[in-house]
């Protein structure tokens, strides 16, 4: 055998390992990010979640107030009052809506 064909024979063996080696560092690297992005992804729908709960639980509780407020159990059951005096009741019962909506941060 001639010395070229020893050199090719060699830079081979030498550049498979080289090459193994690269392709377990992408690939590790690959999945190390893969994991990070799926943890943040779930970091992000825990803090979404835990929002959407504690504006739920403030919907409800301005909704159970506004339930028992007298303007609307007087808007709801007095079906004789004059229509000025609905009228006025339903603006005050709006007014008290917009109040209610403003202390959250999602329109209603």
């Amino acid at each position: 055998m001639n010395i070229f064909p020893k050199i090719i024979l060699m830079l081979l063996i030498l550049l498979i390992p080289i090459i193994s080696l690269n392709y377990y560092s992408t690939r590790k690297s690959v999945d190390v990010i893969e994991k990070e992005l799926i943890h943040a992804s779930l970091n992000k729908m825990e803090l979404f979640t835990v929002q959407l709960d504690s504006s739920i639980e403030k919907f409800e509780l301005v909704s159970t107030r506004l339930l028992m407020d007298t303007n609307v159990l007087e808007y709801n059951y007095n079906v004789s009052l004059s229509d000025y005096t609905m009228l006025k009741t339903r603006s005050l019962i709006q007014e008290k809506l917009f109040i209610a909506s403003t202390s959250g941060n999602w329109r209603n």
